[in-house]
């Protein structure tokens, strides 16, 4: 192994709101994509921080400050392409605070020897977890601005570190090039690894190629969990079945049905039972939201960049892909307003939760923070352009 170097009001369903739309989106970024300092100073003594404990597991300890600490997995199986250690980011909670948010970081896939060889040479940080830092700075729903993030400043804060290159899916390897593909015995390990089974709430998100890590996992983290309320969100999730500009591409189904090849691929079981032959399809929200327990948030674009370019579609479009990219659009609103709750704007960045655009953009004067706060509250809200 090489060494790395340095549209119109949406119905929503069970007694969710819907929300007009409005007539322009607005969009207001901030510099620094939101990000702030995740540190905060609280009496000491008060504060919990991370010690070891027993079997492998994580307790909680006073410290003065809250920050994020990384921690390796111990479990053999739970390892990155490299067969590096599976890595997590964890700061915990304030005293007393028994709810979870579990985070899985994005970074798109690779689906062959010669797609992981590249991502090597180009990103071998989604790939091993040796060149980690020792702690993060998050934004968006990890602020620690109580004013703003109400639901989840308090919460023991999570984030997985992406480093299989599989969408959290993949069970095997690939011995001739000697890449693990052992995404979901990560996710598992993060799980087995912390103290959940008396939590009040278990919130399992993702972003981007994470999104897809949500949806294979968020059925079973709940049924590992009884008695715990578990809800999952997806940031920049919204990916659906379409087919690409043009016909001769491969469709987004047959690159998905490789990787899931490749990798030795394991989707959410109850829509694995209904798409035997087809079992990539769960990957996808037309595919797999019908088939999931979990309340479910989706945020996506609607001329998600990333998304459009895996159907040959990339800015700047001529007349012919705006009108290609509209239709893709109204296929992502149609399959979001069967979610739990959404965020889905005509026109955005990929993904609005991990930055200040949680709190600047709005659709009809509803922003995705919004959002979130009544999905959580179990009042959701379809907030669909």
């Amino acid at each position: 192994m090489p060494t790395p170097s340095a549209g119109p009001p949406t119905t929503a369903p069970r007694g969710a709101v819907a929300i007009a739309s409005a007539a322009a989106l607005v969009v207001t970024l901030i510099a620094g994509n939101g990000c702030v300092d995740d540190e905060e100073v609280a009496p000491a003594g008060e504060a919990p921080r991370v010690s070891s404990g027993p079997a492998g597991t994580h307790a909680l300890a006073p410290s003065p400050v809250r920050r994020f600490a990384l921690h390796h997995l111990s479990d053999p199986d739970a390892v990155c392409n490299d067969g590096s250690p599976g890595a997590y980011f964890l700061r915990p909670g304030t005293p007393g605070n028994d709810r979870w948010i579990i985070h899985l970081s994005g970074g798109d896939m690779c689906a062959s020897p010669a797609a992981c060889a590249t991502r090597w040479a180009q990103a071998p940080q989604l790939m091993s977890s040796t060149l980690l830092p020792t702690t993060i700075h998050p934004g968006g729903i990890f602020s620690l601005d109580h004013g703003k993030n109400p639901v989840f400043a308090e919460d023991n804060h999570v984030v997985v570190h992406y480093c299989s290159s599989d969408l959290y899916a993949g069970t095997g390897e690939d011995a001739g090039a000697g890449w693990r593909f052992h995404g979901r015995a990560i996710v598992d390990a993060v799980i087995a690894d912390l103290p959940l089974a008396s939590a009040e709430r278990v919130v399992v998100s993702g972003h981007s190629a994470g999104s897809y890590g949500v949806y294979a996992h968020a059925d079973a983290v709940a049924a590992a969990l009884p008695g715990v309320e578990v809800l999952a969100m997806t940031d920049a999730g919204g990916a659906v079945l379409h087919p690409p500009m043009n016909p001769a591409l491969p469709t987004i189904l047959a690159l998905a049905s490789a990787g899931l090849a490749y990798w030795s691929g394991q989707v959410d079981a109850s829509c694995a039972a209904a798409w035997p032959a087809e079992p990539a399809r769960c990957l996808f929200v037309d595919g797999v939201l019908a088939h999931l327990d979990t309340p479910t948030l989706v945020t996506m674009a609607q001329d998600d960049v990333p998304y459009l370019s895996y159907l040959g579609v990339t800015p700047p479009l001529d007349p012919q892909e705006q009108a290609f990219a509209a239709g893709v659009g109204a296929q992502i609103a149609a399959a979001l307003a069967s979610a739990d709750g959404a965020f889905v704007p005509a026109h955005g960045p990929h993904g609005v939760l991990g930055s200040d655009a949680a709190w600047t953009l709005s659709i009809g004067g509803v922003t995705p923070y919004q959002v979130v706060q009544a999905f959580v509250a179990g009042t959701p809200i379809l907030a669909i352009e």
